[in-house]
């Protein structure tokens, strides 16, 4: 891009961070509107509509699922996108960790490829995947209050990955994201730190040699132990005097 066009995309994106409509990860960020503007480029979307549907999810840029699902039906690829949702009757309690009462449902998005007429569908998705891969159980899971948006959700976004990557520029969705990554909190590492201590060990260091250890550690002598000048002063009587 030329400077001349650098520029004027600055000076979109501070007009943009001005504005008290566009959400509050951009207000006042136009260096943040800046890379919205560029995906809204490389999409084809409206700037406003991608800052209203990207979102930062442990630092990286993700899509929400209601975008995923509008990019995939107004891509003019395929008809509208539906589900196949099947419960099974089989009741998960004893799944992996799991010992709630849950009976297991499947979850399939699929859709005409226009061109061809051939029916195309989704990985199937279904609550015993998401107790298996960790999902449900995490913390705030939405997997726990709203299965069945999630099932559905988790299902477009494999369609949209398999089908149609370059709609969502090779982005994931938001949940996917919250589902699988993770981070040390703050407090968890003070725990461990703390442990350490109080139990008198080391952090462990990769980068240390303990073949370099001091000498005196390593080779510690021995201090010889004195021993009496005859037998009668091991056992405690005077010595023999001869005359």
């Amino acid at each position: 891009m030329k400077s001349g066009g650098i520029e004027q995309l600055w000076k979109v994106a501070t007009a943009f961070s001005r504005s008290t409509i566009v959400p509050k990860d951009y207000q006042n960020k136009p260096d943040n509107c800046l890379v919205a503007l560029e995906m809204a480029s490389s999409v084809g979307a409206s700037a406003l509509t991608v800052m209203q549907n990207l979102y930062i999810v442990h630092g990286k840029p993700s899509w929400s699922s209601q975008y995923i699902i509008a990019q995939i039906n107004n891509c003019g690829r395929f008809t509208q996108l539906k589900w196949k949702v099947t419960p099974t009757g089989r009741n998960l309690k004893g799944t992996g960790s799991f010992k709630g009462d849950l009976e297991d449902v499947e979850f399939i998005a699929y859709a005409t490829e226009i061109s061809s007429g051939e029916l195309v569908e989704s990985p199937m998705v279904s609550y015993k995947m998401a107790i298996l891969e960790g999902w449900y159980a995490k913390t705030g899971s939405k997997w726990q209050t709203m299965p069945d948006i999630m099932g559905r959700y988790r299902a477009a976004s494999f369609f949209g990955k398999l089908y149609c990557p370059e709609v969502l520029n090779g982005l994931q969705s938001g949940e996917e994201i919250q589902d699988v990554e993770y981070s040390i909190l703050p407090d968890e590492e003070e725990s461990r730190e703390t442990v350490a201590k109080e139990a008198n060990t080391e952090l462990f260091d990769p980068d240390r040699d303990d073949s370099e250890a001091p000498a005196e550690e390593a080779h510690q002598e021995e201090t010889p132990e004195e021993k009496p000048e005859n037998e009668n002063q091991a056992d405690g009587t005077n010595p023999k005097l001869d005359f």
